[in-house]
């Protein structure tokens, strides 16, 4: 019987081995405005009610929706300085199954602006003043100076 119950502690503590590290469900580089959910990997090893999502770098990084949790969404920040990426450090805390111990991890994401982003920012790239063309203002008054010069002399 005590053979049983330590096999079965085996097997349980190998399943979660994993247990409080951050799923990721999708890229980790991030547009603006972008949204990436986030989940606690092997939920049933413990309480995930206990788990505390938070951003601990930049302060502007972005949001975490809700904080407490087995699950969280992360929202990318609306705007970055100059349209320089950045790097968001995410972590997550919880307890283990007595509760005795925390249980951390962490990730890192990069928050970049898009192709759009920056051309907004810059304006169009391809754009270059023109003109001087026969329809332009600066045609006609080319083909007044003759004109003007000539009724001086008369004068």
């Amino acid at each position: 019987m005590t053979m049983i119950l330590l096999s079965f502690l085996a097997v349980a503590q190998a399943e979660c081995e994993n247990w409080a590290q951050i799923d990721v469900e999708g890229s980790q580089t991030l547009y603006l405005e972008e949204t990436l959910d986030l989940a606690v990997s092997d939920a049933s090893c413990g309480d995930v009610d206990s788990c505390l999502w938070s951003i601990l770098s930049p302060s502007d990084g972005g949001t975490l929706s809700p904080s407490t949790g087995g699950e969280t969404t992360y929202t990318s920040p609306s705007q970055l300085d100059n349209c320089q990426a950045i790097t968001v450090e995410i972590a997550l805390t919880c307890n283990d199954l007595g509760g005795q111990y925390a249980v951390d991890d962490q990730i890192d994401l990069q928050i970049e602006c898009s192709a759009d982003d920056l051309a907004a920012l810059t304006g169009p790239s391809s754009w270059k003043p023109s003109g001087g063309g026969c329809n332009s203002p600066q045609y006609g008054l080319l083909l007044l100076l003759p004109l003007l010069s000539r009724k001086r002399k008369r004068q």
